[in-house]
């Protein structure tokens, strides 16, 4: 075979494999094509569009060069180059490169016309990006402000690397750069969960470390930041913004579950936080005694402190009392670690110290038994109390609980008292009927030490309900959420009498009570009878007694309900699901029925299909 009929070969299987869009062995041929013919312009024009498909953009952009530098008259390198770059959006260089062409091109050849009108099209497209204006220099700042301060933080620092004059705008407005929230964008608390804890994102934040918050917060001094869950913040980050006098503005600041900021570190942050208001710490290794101690005589502003879950013992508060005196502005606290208990001293030493709680979060605190909590009695103002894991050594310790913090705490909204296996039946009687305690049983369980207390004196009278107008005494009247969960003696029985005119909680808008196994189906639904109007969110999972009865009180008596669980419930069935569902349509935000074994896939699909999204019914198949 000749050198031509080869070249003729190579080039029409090149063509073929480029046809089938098969470009690597086309280069491969076309290489060998080139071998033969290395200045033919159609064969590098050809080698050029197959790097062109592969993306390789600068492999190709090299050989439309080489083909203007062999053939300066014949268009052809001139239109793949230009075109090549207008794949790169460098629409003025290919702007030039097209002038050039037609500068230098031959006018009678054929795709020189290709040229002009190419130009022509790209001028246009040029045109009308410019028309796209920096809203930077054409808005008034006040508006720009307005706008940014709607935009996330995250996309707000993406904004800063737009160009030059974003960058210097946006740096130089120390309220856009007051709020340090690294953490993920979580959606508004549901109206079913506005009175259960607020749990923090888990999520791990790895993507912050020291130079992340460091290289944003050296434009101006933060007031709030927030650095979420097992972030990768290392010694050094709290000494850099002292040393840079980036915290005298702090008012807020959250670092949870990390184990590398050291105790020094934390203890010297707290001389140059004067105003600190918020701070969560949770579950910090580098928060002991002495940090605590610093913080308690240093920041004596604090609103909100949560140290739960770190290395502080009772002693610090025993001291603080005793050196400081009380600290009236602090609302809300969460205290306490799961291997290490505290006793009565300390309780009453925490009472002490911060006299004006609203908040108290008590869920990762440990007592031996529940007597050492009888001092809560003394926080008056505390409207949410959150117990978890509290120990009974006698009978007699609830009940005298009970009686101690209902007369003191007459205004509580939400209390959760779960895992405590002395509650009973006729001890949770006393938080919703106080009236069928015998007042001598009451009192005597008042100690002698309280009754002569001139603080418990100036108390008013523990209401009982018999007045009439809603409300069974007690706690029945203000109570907004009560979680009662894994009470395996609790009962129900006489919460709720065939003769009551009006709702026993009239306000009840959460109610839990997961794997209380002595619990009667027909109690719950007398409860749900009479007070389900206000009712949001109710939780009654893991009882075997749970039928589709509780499911149709649902549906005839809570008009409000968005929230169900009834998972692990071997009696509930599709057509119960289906009465509940069908009757509140997408006003129901969340049924689960894990574990639900009576509940057939059907009534899930078509659940869900009512609710509008799959997430918003869960189930998880269990075997019978």
């Amino acid at each position: 075979m000749d050198q031509q009929a080869a070249l003729n070969y190579l080039v029409q299987q090149a063509r073929a494999f480029y046809g089938s869009k098969d470009y690597v062995p086309a280069i491969r041929l076309l290489n060998r094509a080139l071998a033969l013919s290395p200045d033919e312009i159609s064969l590098l024009d050809t080698r050029a569009a197959c790097y062109e498909k592969l993306q390789k953009f600068d492999t190709a952009l090299t050989l439309a060069k080489a083909m203007i530098q062999l053939h300066a008259q014949n268009p052809k390198g001139y239109l793949r180059a230009a075109r090549v770059l207008r794949m790169q959006k460098r629409y003025a260089t290919a702007c030039r490169i097209y002038k050039a062409g037609i500068e230098r091109s031959d006018k009678h050849s054929k795709d020189y016309s290709s040229l002009t009108l190419l130009l022509q099209d790209l001028e246009l497209v040029m045109k009308n990006e410019a028309r796209i204006l920096d809203p930077f220099v054409l808005l008034p700042l006040e508006l720009i402000l307005n706008i940014f301060e709607m935009v996330p933080f995250e996309k707000r620092c993406v904004c800063t690397r737009v160009s030059k004059k974003w960058r210097s705008t946006l740096t130089g407005v120390s309220k856009l750069w007051a709020d340090l929230d690294f953490t993920f964008p979580r959606p508004p608390p549901a109206q079913h969960s506005l009175y259960i804890p607020m749990e923090p994102d888990q999520r791990t934040n790895a993507r912050v470390d020291n130079f992340t918050v460091l290289a944003t917060a050296k434009h101006f001094s933060p007031k709030r930041l927030v650095l979420g869950t097992n972030q990768n913040i290392t010694k050094g980050l709290f000494s850099g913004l002292v040393k840079l006098r980036r915290t005298r503005a702090l008012e807020q600041l959250s670092l949870r579950q990390n184990y590398k900021v050291s105790d020094a570190e934390l203890s010297l942050l707290w001389l140059s936080t004067p105003v600190l208001r918020r701070l969560d710490l949770s579950d910090v290794y580098g928060v002991t005694d002495d940090v605590a101690m610093a913080l308690l005589e240093r920041c004596r502003q604090l609103e909100e402190l949560d140290l739960s879950e770190c290395r502080v013992t009772q002693g610090v508060f025993i001291k603080s009392v005793a050196k400081g005196g009380p600290m009236s502005t602090l609302r809300k606290l969460a205290i306490g670690q799961v291997v290490q208990g505290y006793s009565r001293a300390g309780i009453e030493a925490i009472v002490g110290m911060f006299p004006n709680l609203t908040v108290l979060d008590f869920r990762s605190l440990r007592v031996d038994d529940v007597s050492a909590l009888d001092a809560l009695w003394r926080l008056s103002n505390v409207q949410q109390m959150y117990l978890e894991s509290v120990g009974c050594l006698n009978e007699e310790s609830v009940p005298r609980a009970f009686t101690l913090w209902m007369r003191g705490m007459q205004q509580l909204q939400c209390f959760q008292f779960r895992l405590c296996k002395g509650l009973s039946g006729s001890m949770a009687k006393m938080l919703v009927r106080p009236s069928l305690i015998s007042p001598a049983y009451t009192s005597a369980l008042i100690p002698p030490a309280v009754a002569s207390d001139p603080q418990w004196q100036l108390l008013p009278e523990l209401d009982l309900g018999l007045g009439g107008g809603g409300g069974g005494g007690g706690w029945a009247s203000s109570l907004r959420m009560l979680d009662l969960s894994f009470s395996p003696f609790l009962e129900m029985d006489g919460w709720v009498d065939d003769s009551d005119a009006f709702p026993v909680l009239p306000n009840l808008h959460t109610l839990i009570l997961n794997a209380c196994g002595s619990v009667n189906e027909q109690d719950v639904c007398r409860l749900l009878a009479n007070s389900g109007e206000k009712l949001c969110r109710f939780e009654f999972s893991r009882n075997e007694a749970t039928s589709n009865q509780v499911l149709y009180s649902l549906r005839d008596y809570c008009p409000m309900i968005q929230y169900v669980n009834v998972g692990w419930s071997r009696k509930v069935t599709g057509m119960g699901v289906m009465a509940l569902v069908n009757c509140r349509g997408q006003e129901l935000e969340y049924l689960c029925l894990d574990g639900c074994q009576n509940v057939g896939a059907d009534a899930v699909d078509r659940a869900r299909y009512v609710l509008g999204q799959a997430h918003r019914v869960s189930f998880v198949f269990a075997r019978k």
